[in-house]
């Protein structure tokens, strides 16, 4: 059997112009057009707006910024509600955060205690995470409880990440 190369094909022989383009990254922080946009409807400034692509990659920001290096000794332990998206759980502890782990169970109907929260809150913990509509299970958390989770948080002086992935998806009314 004898195989033959098909011929290439060169952009000049197609008949095609390229125009001389700049190729560059996009705005690294986001469309700047987009950020504007956001930061009225927010009533903030487009330097306060950061544009990632997915989600992923924002919990990672976060987590490397909150709880990395820069915090590391002073702010480096985190109280993460599980299961939970990987991200939430894996990018912590590759960065050597201390974590403290909250599981909800089918006996609670899902839902975190919150006295075990705030029990688990340390002087050197700076982040709170929870998954709303959980993640992977669906569950939400009740008005109340996310009330409760906020003043725990804001009484205990640390972060509260409520991530909402699946906000949009949920077969309840959303509260927030």
């Amino acid at each position: 059997m004898k195989y033959e190369r098909m011929p290439i094909e060169t952009i000049e022989s197609l008949g095609l112009q390229i125009p001389n383009l700049k190729l560059l990254y996009n705005e690294h922080r986001g469309e700047t057009e987009l950020r504007k946009l956001i930061a009225e409807d927010a009533n903030v400034s487009a330097d306060d707006v950061l544009i990632t692509s997915g989600v992923a990659g924002a919990l990672f920001i976060i987590t490397t910024s909150q709880l990395g290096s820069t915090n590391a000794g002073e702010h480096n332990h985190l109280v993460v509600v599980r299961p939970n998206y990987a991200t939430n759980l894996e990018t912590p502890r590759a960065i050597g955060c201390e974590i403290s782990y909250i599981d909800v169970t089918f006996e609670s109907d899902f839902q975190p205690n919150i006295d075990e929260i705030e029990d688990a809150i340390k002087p050197n913990t700076w982040l709170v995470s929870v998954t709303c509509p959980h993640n992977p299970i669906g569950s939400t958390l009740s008005r109340e409880a996310l009330d409760r989770l906020v003043t725990v948080t804001k009484k205990k002086g640390v972060l509260l990440l409520v991530d909402e992935t699946y906000r949009d998806i949920a077969f309840v009314r959303s509260f927030l």
